[in-house]
């Protein structure tokens, strides 16, 4: 299972703001959730998600000066979508984090 550029321009209700990345390598693996409806006495549909520690690497072409524009656009898009990602949200499922500081303390200046 692979999320989208789309999926997480749709979390950010954003759409369109992430076309240009591509997913590039992802490391996940599903499991399916079930529940009960306590009000209707009955069982909640099997659903399948993506478990948590799962990993997605999307990439884009830009220029070494453009990096740092870049990062601060998406800082911005992506913080919107601090509710999270996908259908069932709003149970806690489908967090979505970006750009922690090893992903970028590293990196060479020119």
């Amino acid at each position: 299972a692979c999320i989208t550029a789309e999926d997480l321009a749709e979390a950010a209700e954003v759409p369109g703001g992430l076309d240009e990345y591509r997913p590039t390598a992802w490391f996940s693996r599903l499991e399916r959730i079930s529940g009960w409806n306590a009000q209707a006495s009955l069982p909640k549909s099997d659903v399948l998600a993506i478990v948590s520690g799962s990993a997605f690497l999307f990439e884009k072409q830009t220029t070494t000066p453009d990096v740092d524009a870049e990062i601060e656009r998406l800082t911005d898009i992506l913080s919107t979508a601090g509710h999270g990602i996908g259908e069932r949200w709003v149970g806690g499922f489908g967090e979505a984090s970006f750009c922690y500081d090893f992903h970028y303390e590293f990196r060479y200046e020119d």
